[in-house]
């Protein structure tokens, strides 16, 4: 919360009508924690608002992108054709892609530097949101893949959880790739992370080919950040508990 009111983010909300957001957002604003941009219908937006008994006003205190009116229309629908337009995306159907797609359009936003982040996906179905924001915002140069991070905020601290969503059987490079980016995301929070890949086997005592990829993403992860505090591959409980690591490999 201070590093996030040293510098405040324009923060764009896809589904700016749902009662969620809408009431996080009074919070955002209370907090002064970033500057909220919502992607919704003005009248639908305002009235819920005054139903949630909330105080802000849309458009007011918080900008406003109408799907329906926005005078970027065009722009965003030449800037989509220019993601997809070789990729089967007709320029009709951009049209209505981009006037009913609200993570298209919240994408296209902080691909175009109208806002710094996007938050999606409370209504909807996970990969669908993922695919356009890829189709959109594209990958790192030097990515394989997407990855998801969960952060859960727990009394004895924050505990960052990766990949729990995209992947499903990635090789040993990409688990790499995956834990080297997931560290950049926990640094940002400034926390030095502490990382330990997970695994059906316990420092080796399982010979499979799951544990043998793991033991190859931290030899990996090592060659590129011989600074980072990383082990595996390890059981969930030994990972959460520095006596467990202690009982079963010491030098862990």
């Amino acid at each position: 919360f201070e590093r996030a009111r040293e510098r405040p983010m324009r923060v764009v909300f896809a589904d700016g009508e749902e009662p969620r957001i809408l009431r996080a957002v009074e919070v955002l604003l209370d907090e002064r924690l970033a500057g909220p941009i919502l992607i919704g219908r003005p009248e639908v937006v305002q009235s819920r608002i005054e139903r949630l008994g909330l105080r802000f006003r849309a458009g007011d205190d918080v900008e406003l992108c109408n799907p329906d009116s926005d005078p970027r229309y065009d722009d965003y629908v030449a800037h989509y054709l220019g993601c997809m337009g070789r990729h089967g995306v007709t320029p009709e159907a951009a049209r209505e892609i981009v006037r009913t797609r609200t993570t298209v359009i919240g994408a296209i936003m902080v691909a175009r530097g109208e806002a710094d982040a996007l938050i999606a996906g409370p209504t909807g179905r996970f990969q669908g949101h993922l695919r356009h924001i890829r189709e959109v915002l594209g990958l790192r140069a030097e990515a394989r893949d997407c990855s998801s991070v969960h952060l859960v905020i727990l009394e004895r601290g924050a505990l960052f959880m990766a990949d729990t969503y995209v992947t499903i059987d990635p090789p040993a490079e990409e688990i790499a790739e995956t834990t080297l980016m997931a560290t950049e995301t926990v640094r940002r929070f400034g926390i030095e992370p502490k990382v330990a890949l997970l695994s059906h086997s316990s420092f080796g005592s399982l010979e499979t080919a799951s544990a043998a990829k793991m033991r190859r993403a931290l030899t990996l992860v090592r060659e590129r950040a011989p600074e980072l505090e990383v082990d595996g591959e390890m059981h969930a409980d030994a990972a959460l508990s520095a006596a467990i690591r202690a009982r079963i490999l010491p030098e862990s």
